[in-house]
């Protein structure tokens, strides 16, 4: 999940900008020739189609097990994120446990859970687009936070906690 901390994106000067789309409000690191490295059977390339329905916007991330893309689907013209783990990292059972429990869910900080494909050698989850940044992010460019700030960004933390044990969800 993505706190909504509302901050300009800062412009790096190793090879890291925003996106170009106007949903993108976090910080990309730009490949060459508009290449994105995948977990699966090959690269995944702004303007890519996949599974027939959704456009490649941009790359917006990357975790421990998988990467994460802006896509625009179709026929809606609405914009998603599309998680792509890495069965090598993660069993696929993982990500559809992640799937199941999400479905049900509503609140603001949580993604809904659109769709969900797969192939031999990743998963693919496409989840609402949340705008904002990662807490992660903001410590990584050493951001130190005001008192305030961390009230905030504390308080947002438990309501996330709280909503998820109300619905029988445990970390």
């Amino acid at each position: 999940f993505l706190l909504n901390f509302d901050k300009d994106c800062v412009i790096k000067k190793n090879k890291k900008r925003t996106c170009q789309a106007p949903e993108c409000m976090i910080i990309i690191r730009v490949q060459e020739h508009k290449r994105y490295e995948s977990p699966g059977d090959g690269d995944i390339y702004r303007d890519d189609i996949l599974f027939g329905r959704y456009r490649v916007i941009c790359f917006l991330g990357r975790g421990a097990l998988g990467e994460v893309y802006l896509v625009e689907h179709l026929k809606l013209k609405t914009v998603r994120a599309l998680k792509c783990i890495d069965k090598r990292r993660d069993p696929p059972a993982t990500a559809g446990r992640e799937a199941d429990i999400l479905k049900n869910l509503r609140h603001p900080s949580i993604p809904i859970i659109y769709d969900i494909e797969e192939n031999e050698e990743s998963v693919f989850i496409v989840e609402d687009y949340i705008k904002g940044v990662s807490i992660q992010s903001l410590i990584s460019q050493n951001r130190h936070f005001t008192v305030k700030e961390t009230v905030r960004l504390v308080l947002q933390l438990c309501g996330i906690l709280q909503y998820l044990h109300d619905n029988g969800v445990y970390h």
